[in-house]
């Protein structure tokens, strides 16, 4: 992989020799979403140009788009692209957020990719937009600022205290759905007991004009 220090776009997909996993077609030993996520994206470098460190701000605007969309996990990138694939991906968004923080002493090459391999081993469940929205975060010093460097560990803390905010959002989104159905429910009886009693309405006026 090759990183320069203005990094907006992506290097490194292209290191990958073109009959790699990243862009050979899904076969029946395939799970159906291999199929799903290379109809959507097509080639791996279409994936990473989606997702490009370029767009954490763009995307992050939506942040429950972000935690809910149909984005791929990191996890299955790794499975449908291959793994290369995936931690490069990791490694240049962690690579922007050193760029953009200015910090005196950036990670080494090693550092880099130690981080991205740990990161992908603890967090491979979390979308890529879930990803680029911690991204976003942690530019935003919404959990601390670095200082002089950017650190594999001190990064692993600001995932630990997004993964609780995560979770927290998540249950404020099923709850918000749960009270969106019951509300659905109640009308749904509502408009049929309406309709109900305007037919017993409708009976009762009948009988009685045979009255008159």
């Amino acid at each position: 992989m090759q990183i320069n220090g203005n990094q907006t776009t992506l290097i490194g997909i292209q290191n990958l020799p073109s009959t790699s996993q990243a862009n050979s077609p899904a076969t029946s030993k395939d799970p159906s979403w291999v199929a799903e996520i290379k109809g959507r994206y097509g080639e791996a470098e279409n994936l990473l140009k989606t997702f490009n460190p370029s767009r954490v701000a763009e995307f992050s605007m939506q942040e429950r788009r972000c935690l809910t969309g149909l984005a791929p996990s990191l996890a299955r990138v790794s499975r449908t692209y291959g793994y290369a694939v995936a931690k490069s991906w990791l490694e240049i968004q962690i690579n922007a957020v050193g760029n953009y923080a200015g910090v005196r002493e950036k990670q080494s090459i090693d550092q880099l990719v130690q981080t991205a391999e740990t990161m992908m081993v603890e967090y491979p469940y979390l979308k890529l937009t879930e990803w680029m929205l911690f991204f976003h975060k942690l530019k935003a010093g919404t959990y601390g600022s670095f200082y002089g460097v950017v650190d594999g560990m001190r990064i692993g803390e600001a995932m630990r205290k997004f993964i609780e905010w995560r979770r927290t959002e998540l249950q404020r989104i099923d709850r918000e759905k749960e009270l969106s159905e019951i509300e659905r429910q109640a009308n749904e009886r509502r408009l049929r007991w309406m309709a109900e009693t305007y037919e017993v309405f409708k009976e009762y006026a009948a009988e009685w004009l045979l009255t008159l």
